[in-house]
């Protein structure tokens, strides 16, 4: 988080994130554009979110959970702005963890990799 892009751009945003806590184990970064398809995107950074948790379908073992979303240069002009984002991104990955873990009858209410139903 203390990596800075040369053009000054996105700088507000690397110290913002730099103040973020949450859970143990949880890791906030920003990564450069990653390929991206379109010049529309080229100035994105994307919020990067990893952290270690426990498997829903096997208890002894963890899975690395990761979440990556775009941010537009627009995200880091205002600093509650760029907490709001983050924040979603918060939930947007505690939710899929809902998903993973909420079962009714031994089976998800909601399956949160409808491809996996596919494979079963």
């Amino acid at each position: 988080m203390t990596a800075r892009r040369a053009d000054g751009q996105h700088n507000n945003g690397y110290e913002w994130l730099s103040k973020i806590t949450y859970k143990p184990n949880w890791k906030f970064e920003l990564e450069e554009d990653r390929n991206t398809p379109t010049r529309f995107m080229q100035n994105f950074l994307y919020l990067r979110i990893t952290t270690h948790q426990p498997n829903a379908d096997r208890s002894l073992q963890s899975v690395l959970l990761t979440s990556s979303h775009a941010l537009s240069p627009e995200a880091f002009m205002d600093k509650s702005h760029f907490l709001m984002i983050v924040e979603h991104a918060i939930r947007d990955a505690e939710m899929h963890e809902v998903d993973e873990w909420l079962k009714f009858d031994g089976k998800h209410i909601r399956h949160p990799h409808p491809i996996d139903i596919k494979n079963a």
